[in-house]
């Protein structure tokens, strides 16, 4: 869970110390480095997809086609498993 504290105004609101106070900044320092990271992996993600659409255009097709095949299978077979029996 994450949470947002003023760290500077509950020092001065006397709710915290000074040591709580740096303590509270060492902590969001390694939060910030995993966040980094983890922005990092996200566009590359986006940059590997984007470059297989580009060698592939015809992929989207393909997926979409298929896409459309599966549901057109799923909603027969609910229709007629919903079907009451003779």
């Amino acid at each position: 869970m994450k949470v947002v504290l003023d760290h500077s105004q509950l020092l001065e609101d006397g709710e915290i110390t000074q040591a709580e106070t740096d303590k509270l900044k060492r902590l969001s320092v390694k939060s910030t480095g995993s966040l980094a990271f983890n922005v990092l992996i996200g566009f590359g993600v986006i940059a590997v997809a984007i470059g297989a659409i580009a060698l592939v255009p015809d992929a989207i097709l393909l997926g979409g086609v298929s896409a459309l095949g599966i549901a057109i299978a799923i909603w027969q077979f609910n229709k007629n498993a919903l079907a009451k029996p003779a």
